[in-house]
């Protein structure tokens, strides 16, 4: 398998917020049976699994595979139709996430998953990315990078390189590199 053998990760997409009962514990089984298959495998949890902080420390302390991405988990994305969960509480990492977060930093990816045209607006995502700065601990402009950002710009082909191959430079990675290898902004 091409991406076991590059180390990239598989995108999960499970609303657990919207399972119930019989139908949640099934897939949570069938996702932990999943994880346990294939541990040297990454998985990335999108929204992440619409799970609180206890979930997700259970799954994150059973399966080291395993990372959750932050996108649709914050106040922005409430009263929608779907039960996304927020991790923020008067503006703020809730107590339970910041805890969960600095004990498991490399396995949380930063996302906002914004699909539409409109959630580029600047008010709606300089009002988003005004939320998760602080709740970092890191002002805008002193940003640390993730770990292996610095490989991963290296392996990114330049303008001129990806017009060459006829493709597009922000997608276009050096071979034998992933699209996606993990960090984390916290």
């Amino acid at each position: 398998m091409v991406q076991l053998s590059k180390g990239w990760p598989f995108i999960i997409h499970i609303e657990f917020a919207s399972l119930t009962g019989k139908s949640h514990r099934e897939y949570m089984e069938d996702l932990e049976g999943f994880l346990r298959k294939h541990p040297k495998f990454p998985f990335v949890m999108i929204h992440m699994a619409q799970l609180e902080a206890g979930p997700v420390r259970r799954l994150l302390d059973a399966h080291p595979n395993l990372h959750f991405m932050t996108s649709h988990a914050s106040p922005f994305y409430q009263g929608g139709g779907k039960p996304f969960i927020n991790m923020f509480e008067r503006g703020r990492l809730k107590p339970e996430w910041r805890k969960l977060i600095s004990e498991h930093p490399d396995r949380f990816v930063f996302a906002l998953d914004n699909v539409f045209a409109r959630f580029w607006t600047p008010s709606l995502y300089l009002g988003k990315m005004d939320m998760w700065w602080p709740s970092t601990g890191r002002p805008p402009g002193r940003r640390r990078p993730c770990p292996g950002a610095q490989q991963r710009r290296a392996a990114l082909e330049t303008s001129a390189q990806a017009k060459r191959r006829g493709g597009y430079p922000a997608l276009a990675l050096r071979e034998g590199t992933g699209p996606v290898s993990g960090g984390t902004i916290f």
